[in-house]
């Protein structure tokens, strides 16, 4: 939401922000993700400050040089994100612009290492399975429909109604990395390995959120799966660098 020293002249809410967008505050800007188009955009902290008093939390970065201690609403500008698809004129159609919530990690399984674990005939049919579904996904369909499969992912692992300890998440995962080199590597393939992973464990009734998050200065997106506070696929290191913008 606003920062509370930016002073504006009220105006009525007009706007909301497209159910398909999510947006974020990192370095100074505001990052959206429209997930209809998969593409980002970023708007200065001048910019966003503009939209506080349009939009319900919307959120706008603490006020710098660029923004003064006051700011103007900018209807224009508003209205320009609506006909680009990120807003909307309808505020039944819409929903607030409230930036998602995620908990900090506070720990990661891929550096804290494990035993190799025997692998069993399930975990290498999960693999498969999970590998030539999500492969196909990705060649399929468009990006909304890929991220509404993996919600649905979850959906089933919570379905399972099965209580899966951290011990065990341990065990899955280091399967799941000792199959992983025989059939795809994960260098700059974020994408496809999360959603991977986040199959195989749905499939053997564990869940996990998949998360998506930016960088500014240098520009950077990732993704990554996490439970709670503990990072699953990734290390604490590196996903630190990233600020949420959407979860699944």
């Amino acid at each position: 939401m606003c920062h509370p020293s930016i002073r504006v002249n009220m105006l009525p809410e007009r706007y909301k922000l497209k159910n398909h967008v999510h947006l974020c505050i990192t370095g100074g800007y505001v990052v959206m993700l429209d997930v209809r188009y998969n593409k980002y955009r970023a708007i200065t902290a001048r910019r966003a400050a503009q939209l506080c008093p349009l939009v319900p939390g919307w959120p706008a970065p603490a006020p710098g040089p660029d923004t003064g201690s006051e700011s103007t609403p900018d209807d224009a500008f508003a209205k320009q994100l609506v006909r680009e698809g990120i807003l909307s004129a309808d505020l039944e159609a819409g929903k607030d612009a409230t930036p998602v919530v995620v908990r900090n990690g506070v720990s990661d399984l891929v550096s804290a290492g494990s035993r190799r674990p025997r692998l069993s005939l399930g975990s290498l049919l999960a693999f498969m399975v999970a590998a030539v579904t999500v492969a196909w996904w990705l060649k399929r369909y468009p990006f909304e429909r890929i991220v509404h499969r993996a919600g649905e992912l979850r959906s089933n692992a919570l379905g399972r109604k099965r209580t899966v300890t951290i011990d065990q998440y341990k065990v899955l995962i280091a399967r799941f990395r000792r199959l992983q080199p025989f059939f795809f590597t994960s260098r700059n393939a974020c994408l496809f390995e999360s959603l991977v992973l986040l199959h195989y464990l749905s499939l053997q009734g564990a869940e996990a959120d998949w998360v998506f998050g930016v960088r500014m200065k240098p520009w950077g997106a990732h993704c990554w799966l996490q439970l709670g506070s503990v990072v699953l696929s990734d290390t604490l290191e590196h996903t630190g660098l990233f600020t949420p913008i959407m979860v699944i």
